[in-house]
């Protein structure tokens, strides 16, 4: 059985790693094993150097709980008694070493960072401006790396390195930038000639204020008043001496961290500046462009007359005028040169030229408008108008064929034309409209009308039909006729619904029908009423009840006898109501643009139905049945019925016409038998 007796390290923090060195007996080469009890450590590298000694590693997980593990050893026979070892908190990073310990501005350096306590979640940071940290990658608790990626345009010095973990932030580890060597990539002038003093302007980088200077190979040429700008510009002046040797010169820049490559200067002869253009021709307020070549020294542009007057030490110059004449530009640059410009007065301007309207026909007349014209002296349209004023101002021409109308407006120097095209067609012949009439009567089904070519109104009389007689000969309601205009299109299909006459109550223990489309129904009865009569309707669109244009109103069905009970009469925009009859029996409302009439009442029978949009409402039944309500725009209500008298009359359907129809005319109970619908065109 092992033993285990004593730990070389009693703790360890969290996050680190910590070899141990066990004393103890009864080890077992290539057959011990070490345990740690709980989470958050992991043991390797177990060598038994003898029988009463091993060693192993201990590594620590940043996030391992702090307090006590218990260690055992195990071999083959057994395990030993547990000895105790503490986790602590992770301890702080450290940074012992930086490498390498400075870099370059404009380089990248991959830096090794030597120290303690480092674990996964580790930061580097780097103090001061002009260089940044990426990639940091943490191979172990005492070692990571990290790419410093330094600008080209840090300042030397050192900076601080630090690195950060959970458990806080190390003390910092020097880090130098050095000093970058100046560049010289560019020089505003390549060349002077001798005896001049170019301007220069040098372009490149890492310049240092108060401690640059410029240099210039070979002799004749001397750089003066360098000033610089920035670190990437600077000025200077080049004294070129009168007798200094023709030919290539090389231009450097030093500064206290090395000199730059070299940049190419030549030495010239004197030359005569050129302008150009020689002549040109402008507007007043337009701009004039010059551009200038050869010569040496600095250029100078003088514009008598022009905004602006002068120009500075540029190759191009650009100036306006604001009156017309000729005017000379000259620019100096050692030698002089003239260029001439010429302005002219300002050009006519059209605002707008129309022709209203375009397209007529042969004989019609035609509005000429102008407006909008400026810088013009005078005005004049072709076509035999002759002269305009040059405001604005219209002209009604009659052109017999298509024409093309110019105004030119003139001013002193240039002149301007607009156009406006009248298109002229032949009178079209009078349309032909074909006329005729149909009469549609009832046949119990949907009917159509096409809508002949040529034809965009029709005139429609829509007559409802007549309701049921009682089976005591009571008196049935007459329906009701609308006349109206309505708007067609040619080739569209008109349905047509003529409604049928309700049934009359023929015999014992039967109902009464009502009559095609929407008359209202009696139920079976001993002593039946008559049927509601159908209304009759134009529908365009389609044959949904929505898509009625003129509706003529059915009359309502009679009750039992002939002198009570009577149907109500159907048409106009409320349609009759129909009459009382005995037991307190009362008859159907008639329908209105709103609703369906109301259906009767009865002291012994119940209430009858009301009308609905389209149809007329069944009585109420009992011994004795009242009339059906009359199909319309809106139903008539059922009448009432009874167990023992004389039943009450149906209520009349409403007639309808749709918004947009004319000429309309609304008649009431004009017509009896079946419905009928006549169409003019």
């Amino acid at each position: 059985m092992p033993a285990l007796t004593t730990l070389s390290a009693a703790s360890g923090a969290a996050g680190s790693a910590v070899t141990q060195a066990f004393s103890g007996t009864n080890f077992v080469a290539g057959a011990t094993t070490v345990l740690v009890s709980g989470g958050g450590v992991a043991v390797t590298n177990i060598t038994v150097t003898s029988t009463t000694a091993l060693s192993a590693l201990f590594t620590i997980a940043a996030d391992a709980a702090v307090g006590q593990r218990n260690v055992t050893v195990t071999t083959a026979i057994g395990t030993s008694a547990a000895r105790t070892f503490t986790i602590s908190a992770q301890l702080p990073p450290t940074v012992s070493l930086v490498t390498p310990a400075g870099g370059a501005p404009g380089t990248e350096i991959a830096a090794t960072l030597t120290g303690t306590n480092f674990s996964p979640e580790a930061t580097v940071a780097i103090s001061g401006g002009g260089a940044t940290v990426s990639r940091v990658l943490v191979a172990g608790a005492t070692s990571l790396t990290a790419t410093f990626a330094i600008d080209a345009g840090a300042a030397a010095g050192s900076r601080d390195v630090t690195v950060k973990t959970p458990a806080g932030t190390s003390s910092p580890q020097t880090f130098t930038i050095a000093s970058a060597a100046p560049t010289l990539t560019a020089l505003r002038q390549p060349d002077g000639a001798t005896g001049t003093t170019p301007f220069q302007i040098l372009t490149g980088t890492n310049f240092v204020a108060g401690a640059t200077t410029v240099n210039v190979s070979g002799t004749g040429v001397t750089a003066t008043n360098v000033t610089v700008t920035g670190s990437t510009s600077l000025t200077a002046g080049f004294v070129v001496d009168a007798a200094a040797a023709l030919g290539a010169r090389t231009v450097t820049v030093t500064t206290p961290s090395g000199t730059s490559g070299p940049i190419a200067f030549t030495v010239t002869t004197p030359s005569q500046v050129i302008c150009s253009p020689a002549t040109q021709s402008v507007a007043i307020g337009a701009t004039a462009s010059f551009s200038a070549i050869g010569g040496y020294s600095s250029f100078a542009w003088s514009a008598p007359g022009g905004t602006p007057a002068t120009g500075g030490d540029v190759t191009t110059f650009a100036t306006a005028y604001a009156a017309a004449g000729t005017y000379a530009v000259t620019v100096t640059r050692g030698t002089t040169a003239t260029c001439s410009v010429t302005v002219r007065g300002p050009t006519p301007v059209i605002g707008s030229f129309t022709a209203s309207p375009a397209t007529v026909t042969a004989g019609q007349s035609v509005a000429l408008s102008w407006s909008g014209i400026v810088n013009a002296a005078s005005c004049v349209i072709d076509h035999g108008v002759g002269p305009v004023a040059c405001s604005s101002g219209v002209r009604s021409v009659t052109p017999p064929v298509s024409t093309v109308y110019a105004l030119t407006a003139t001013g002193s120097d240039a002149s301007a034309t607009g156009t406006a095209s009248v298109t002229v067609t032949a009178a079209a012949p009078a349309p032909v409209v074909p006329h005729g009439t149909q009469t549609f009567v009832f046949t119990s089904a949907q009917q159509t009308l096409v809508v002949p070519a040529g034809v965009t109104s029709m005139t429609v009389v829509a007559s409802g039909a007549q309701g049921g007689a009682g089976y005591y000969n009571g008196v049935p309601g007459s329906g009701g006729s609308v006349t109206a205009t309505i708007a067609v299109t040619a080739g569209e299909t008109l349905a047509i619904f003529v409604g049928g006459a309700g049934a009359p109550g023929a015999s014992n223990f039967s109902a009464s029908l009502g009559g095609f489309n929407g008359g209202g129904d009696t139920p079976s009865s001993t002593y039946p009423g008559g049927g509601g009569g159908g209304a009759s309707d134009v529908r365009r669109g389609g044959i949904v009840l929505a898509n009625r244009v003129v509706v003529g109103g059915g009359g309502g069905g009679a009750g039992l006898g002939a002198n009570v009970g009577a149907g109500g009469a159907g048409g106009r925009l409320v349609a009759g109501s129909g009459a009382a009859g005995y037991d307190s029996t009362v008859g159907g409302g008639g329908g209105t643009q709103a609703g369906g009439g109301a259906g009767g009442t009865s002291g012994s029978a119940g209430a009858a139905a009301d009308g609905i949009s389209g149809a007329g409402g069944a009585s109420s039944g009992g011994l004795v049945s009242g009339g059906g309500g009359g199909g319309g725009y809106f139903g008539g209500g059922g009448g009432g019925g009874s167990n023992n008298d004389y039943t009450a009359g149906g209520g009349g359907g409403s007639s309808f016409t749709a918004p947009g129809a004319t000429s309309v005319t609304h008649t009431q109970g004009d017509r009896t038998g079946n419905g009928q619908v006549v169409i003019t065109w």
